[in-house]
């Protein structure tokens, strides 16, 4: 299914920045040295901020873009006529999208780690490449005339080659958000746009530091989206997490039904067949969770416990919903892995990752459920307290069933 929201905030910034430099010419000398400045305070605001969150790749990413903003009023700031200026140029041309796309593909890291400074070296590595390839390499004059040169068409000054590479990278971010639904991904995406349109029009005033505000904008919307996702969903089970319920009930205006549920006999399962096994089985659980009918919303509470809640529903429109989600849980097939049979040797094991195996061995897990309705005026710790307590009436009777609990 096609979600329009994600896309209304980088439609947004690429208009906005294309507007504005249509308009900059009326600003005043001092509102202009105020824009100038922008970049550097918004992407050092961007990693100061990054640091305590652990969200390396936003970091990386403010400070590439503050590298860009640098070069740019450093080196081409004169006409692109001059060698030495269309040398920056074509190798900024052909570095940001190469950087963007990396970016996107490497795993999430804090900044101040090992990854993260080794990503720091990898960008000073590449001002050095430049610099060596700009002063000393005389093949890229040559280049310059074939397979590098600008304006190759009249409305594109970057070459052909930083222009193909761009749009595959656009291609790529989007269809990799479409299966991974990670804001970065499409920001990155819509920042290789406008970075592809700021080469296509640097003959315009000021307009690099628009288009690098609104890259930077575009990570901010990555940053604000990364940090609620570790606030509010749990990282295990990807459902939303107690936080995200508290809020929820705090805002429900209306009558609803919560059930509590949780694995039974979990702790047994998990020191039988391990805590990877464990994992597997609050994934699979969370997964289905996530699919039951009626118009419930899981939450993982805790641990092994989770939580429905279907609002402006009855106990009575509840039951056939949960019933049915506890019979696909407990008819589910877990294949259990043996992890007394996994080879010590890294190599070897994926060697052996898509060999047939022997003997498959499977197991099935049950959940207990205790539904509650929210009372008029009943404060949601009384109706979590009161479908608590039927959870543990279910589990008295036998595990594997559900229980409503007494108005």
């Amino acid at each position: 299914m096609f979600h329009v929201l994600p896309f209304i905030w980088p439609l947004l910034v690429t208009v906005s920045v294309i507007w504005i430099s249509q308009i900059s010419h009326v600003w005043s000398p001092d509102q202009l040295s105020i824009l100038r400045s922008i970049p550097y305070l918004l992407a050092g605001l961007l990693v100061v901020l990054s640091v305590p969150f652990r969200q390396g790749r936003v970091a990386i990413t403010a400070l590439l873009f503050a590298a860009i903003y640098y070069v740019i009023q450093q080196w081409l700031q004169q006409p692109l006529d001059i060698l030495f200026t269309q040398k920056v140029f074509v190798l900024l041309a052909v570095a940001i999208p190469f950087n963007l796309i990396a970016i996107s593909f490497c795993n999430e890291q804090p900044p101040v780690s090992p990854l993260g400074m080794m990503a720091i070296a990898i960008g000073l590595a590449q001002l050095l490449l430049g610099y060596l390839l700009v002063q000393h390499e005389a093949s890229l004059e040559s280049w310059l005339t074939s397979w590098l040169a600008i304006k190759p068409v009249a409305w594109a000054w970057q070459p052909t080659l930083a222009l193909v590479f761009a749009v595959a990278g656009v291609v790529g971010l989007v269809v990799k958000f479409h299966y991974q639904r990670h804001a970065l991904d499409l920001d990155l995406a819509v920042s290789l746009i406008i970075a592809s349109w700021m080469l296509a029009n640097f003959e315009r005033d000021h307009v690099s530091a628009l288009a690098i505000i609104g890259m930077l904008l575009l990570l901010c919307r990555s940053f604000l989206a990364s940090s609620y996702q570790m606030a509010f969903f749990d990282e295990l089970t990807q459902l939303p997490g107690r936080r995200a319920m508290v809020s929820d009930l705090k805002h429900a205006s209306r009558s609803y039904s919560m059930a509590m549920t949780d694995v039974d006999h979990f702790k047994k399962f998990n020191d039988t067949y391990g805590h990877d096994t464990g994992d597997d089985v609050l994934k699979l659980v969370a997964a289905k969770l996530s699919k039951v009918t009626g118009g419930g919303k899981a939450y993982r509470f805790g641990g092994e416990e989770f939580a429905i809640v279907f609002r402006g529903k009855s106990p009575a429109a509840c039951k056939a919903h949960l019933e049915a989600l506890r019979e696909e849980i407990a008819h589910y097939d877990l294949v259990v892995r043996d992890a007394k049979a996994r080879p010590d040797d890294h190599n070897l094991g994926r060697q052996r990752r898509g060999a047939k195996p022997k003997k498959i061995k499977t197991t099935n897990v049950t959940i207990s459920l205790g539904l509650a309705q929210r009372q008029q005026g009943e404060p949601y710790e009384s109706v979590m307290k009161r479908a608590d307590q039927a959870l543990y009436r279910a589990k008295d009777n036998g595990r594997n069933r559900l229980e409503v609990a007494d108005d």
